[in-house]
């Protein structure tokens, strides 16, 4: 289902945040924690609302005119 593609994307993108600030391979914690998840909420509340964007069909490929028409 799209929710569930929804959730996977956002959980492989947060998961990524976190190993490239090197948590789960060289530190216990999570070096500037308020940073890090303000790039995550930021994150998710832009991924959310396109995906919302696309999928109620406020976007559609008609929208663009072309020269040719």
């Amino acid at each position: 289902s799209l929710v569930f593609r929804l959730i996977a994307e956002v959980l492989f993108v947060t998961l990524l945040f976190l190993i490239s600030s090197g948590w789960l391979i060289s530190q216990s914690y999570i070096r500037h924690l308020n940073v890090l998840a303000a790039l995550i909420v930021t994150f998710v509340f832009v991924y959310v609302f396109l995906f919302v964007w696309v999928e109620i069909g406020i976007h559609t490929d008609t929208d663009a005119e072309y020269i040719f028409e």
